[in-house]
């Protein structure tokens, strides 16, 4: 599934729902079920997943919103060691530390990251983006 965001226009990357169930506030609600959720990375954005019916989850909807989401230095990037947007601009840069890990194996991204993905990426561009503002 590769649906456009209705907040950004900026084409998803489809998630499973397992991942949509353990990063959304409630899931017991029932307003999961039977349904394909796609992940908006774009930064600022205020949502979250969303699927081709319209349905959107967004920053307020989940446990931890990503920094990059949320524009809070205070919020997680990296999910699985717990490194902050304040942390990557620290020193000693925790880039490194979360590269070996995940060289390593010892990261579950794919479960712990709203985006289902590595945060290194989330990592530099949150670095790149603080610089450049």
């Amino acid at each position: 599934m590769t649906e456009q965001c209705s907040g950004c226009g900026t084409t998803g990357r489809a998630v499973p729902l397992n991942l949509v169930r353990h990063h959304v506030l409630d899931p017991w609600r029932g307003r999961l079920e039977g349904k394909e959720f796609s992940f908006c990375e774009t930064p600022g954005c205020d949502v979250v997943y969303f699927t081709v019916d319209g349905d959107t989850i967004g920053t307020d909807d989940v446990r931890r919103a990503p920094a990059y989401k949320t524009g809070q230095a205070g919020d997680p990037l990296c999910f699985c060691f717990d490194v902050s947007g304040d942390d990557a601009l620290g020193d000693p840069d925790p880039a490194r530390y979360v590269r070996e890990r995940v060289r390593r194996g010892e990261c579950a991204c794919e479960v712990l990251n709203p985006s289902g993905a590595c945060c290194l990426g989330s990592i530099g561009r949150w670095k790149k983006a603080t610089a450049e503002a």
